[in-house]
C-alpha cells in the first residue's frame, strides 16, 4: 500500500458527494495546531501553554507563567524554564528554550509606542516658527523632547529585532513550561504514538509504540539544548555521538512501566478526541468515507504522568522500520478488520456526547468551556 495522497491532491467535491475516498480528513485543525490542541486535552495533561502572536504577548505570557530570576541563585537561573514553539510545525522546527535569565532579558525589552517621537517633531516646528526673543527657550524643550524622541525610537527598532528574531517565521506561536521529563538511563525521552482515525468517528491506537531518547545525559543547566531538550529522531541524527539503536526504542524496553504509560496514553488520546467532538465539526471534519494516520506524540514527566505534546499529520514512519501498508496492515480500515495491534479506543457515542456538550456551561472551568471563552 502507497503512502496517503496529499490533502491537496484529493478531490473534495467527490469525497463530500460520497463518491470517493479520502486517506485524509478535511479539516483536523483542533488536532494538529498546537494553539488549538490545548483547549481539548484533559486538564493537566498538557504543559502549560500560552498562544504568542506578538512580542507584546510573549512579554505578558512570561510573567503570567512566573518569570522572576532575581529571586534566584546562579544554577537556578541558568536552568531551562520555558519552550516556545511554532504553533504549526513539527520536526521541533523553530523551537527554542529560555532560561529565566534570558526569559527575564525578553520582558525587559522596551515596547511602547514612539509617541514622543511625533511629539518632537512638533516641538522642532514649533521652534522654527517662534519669535527670536523666545526661540532660544523653546531650543532647550525641543532639545529634551528630541534626546526622549531618539531614546524611543531607538527602543522600538530593538523591539522590532528582537520579535523578527524571537518570532520570525511563524505567525501564532506556543509558549510552554518547561517540564521536569522522567528519565530513561539519565536522558529525555518522548513517545511517539500512531493514532488512526476512521469515518465518523472509529479510533485506534497501535501497540507498538517508540521512545526516542535525547543524545546526551539530561541536564537543566544551560548548554548544548538540542542535544539534551530535543528528542527529535531527524535532529538528533545530526547530533555527534548518535545512536539509532540505543535512541530509538520500544516501549517494552523501558520495563515494568510500560504498561502502566500505555494506558494512560489511551485514555489521555480518548479525553482528547471526545472533548474534540463535542464542539461538532469546527475543529475536527470527520465523514464517513474519510480516514487519517496521526503521529502523536507525547512526554511523561517525573510523576511518570503522560503528558499529549502535539498531533502531527503525515507522520515519519521511518522510526518503525516498516512500510505504510505493513504498519497499517489492511488496504483501506473502511471496509476491512485492522490487525489486533490496534487498540480500538472507547469513544463516547453520540448520546453521550450531547450530555457532556450540555454539561458544559460557559461559566465552567472545563476545557471546553475554557476555548468558547478564547
Amino acid at each position: 500500500m502507497d503512502a496517503p495522497a496529499k490533502w491537496h491532491e484529493n478531490d473534495w467535491d467527490a469525497v463530500f458527494a460520497g463518491k470517493a475516498v479520502a486517506q485524509r480528513y478535511y479539516l483536523r485543525s483542533g488536532l494538529v495546531r498546537k494553539d488549538r490542541l490545548l483547549h481539548f486535552v484533559p486538564s493537566k495533561r498538557h504543559p502549560t501553554t500560552r498562544v504568542v502572536r506578538s512580542l507584546l504577548e510573549l512579554q505578558r505570557h512570561l510573567q503570567e507563567l512566573g518569570v522572576r530570576p532575581t529571586r534566584l541563585d546562579r544554577g537556578h537561573k541558568e536552568a531551562v524554564k520555558y519552550v516556545l514553539k511554532k504553533a504549526q510545525s513539527s520536526n521541533a522546527s523553530g523551537i527554542r528554550f529560555f532560561t529565566e535569565e534570558e526569559a527575564d532579558a525578553i520582558v525587559q525589552i522596551p515596547t511602547e509606542p514612539p509617541w514622543l517621537a511625533l511629539l518632537g517633531l512638533v516641538a522642532l516646528l514649533w521652534t522654527l516658527h517662534a519669535t527670536p526673543r523666545r526661540r532660544w527657550e523653546r531650543r532647550l524643550c525641543t532639545a529634551a523632547l528630541l534626546a526622549l524622541s531618539l531614546q524611543q525610537l531607538r527602543n522600538a527598532w530593538r523591539a522590532r529585532k528582537c520579535a523578527g528574531e524571537l518570532l520570525g517565521g511563524a505567525d501564532v506561536w506556543v509558549l510552554q513550561r518547561n517540564v521536569t521529563p522522567y528519565l530513561h538511563e539519565g536522558r529525555k525521552f518522548h513517545l511517539r504514538a500512531l493514532l488512526l482515525c476512521v469515518g465518523d468517528l472509529t479510533a485506534y491506537l497501535h501497540e507498538e509504540v517508540r521512545v526516542l531518547l535525547a543524545t546526551q545525559p539530561y541536564n537543566d543547566q544551560d548548554g548544548n539544548r538540542e542535544a539534551v531538550h530535543v528528542t527529535n529522531m531527524g535532529v538528533n541524527q545530526e547530533v555527534t555521538g548518535y545512536s539509532e539503536s540505543k535512541q530509538n526504542m520500544s516501549l517494552d524496553e523501558l520495563g515494568e512501566v510500560s504498561s502502566e504509560i500505555f494506558q494512560q496514553l489511551c485514555e489521555v488520546l480518548t479525553r482528547t478526541l471526545n472533548n474534540l467532538r463535542t464542539t461538532g465539526r469546527r475543529h475536527f471534519f470527520t465523514l464517513p468515507n474519510c480516514w487519517e494516520l496521526f503521529g502523536v506524540d507525547f512526554l511523561v514527566n517525573s510523576a511518570r504522568e503522560v503528558l499529549l505534546l502535539e498531533v502531527n499529520p503525515s507522520p515519519s514512519l521511518a522510526m518503525y522500520r516498516g512500510s505504510y501498508g505493513d504498519l497499517l496492515g489492511v488496504e483501506s480500515p473502511l471496509q476491512e478488520p485492522l490487525p489486533s495491534q490496534w487498540r480500538r479506543l472507547p469513544l463516547m457515542v453520540a448520546s453521550s456526547l450531547e450530555d457532556l456538550e450540555r454539561s458544559q456551561s460557559p461559566s465552567s472551568e472545563g476545557t471546553h468551556a475554557r476555548f468558547h471563552a478564547t
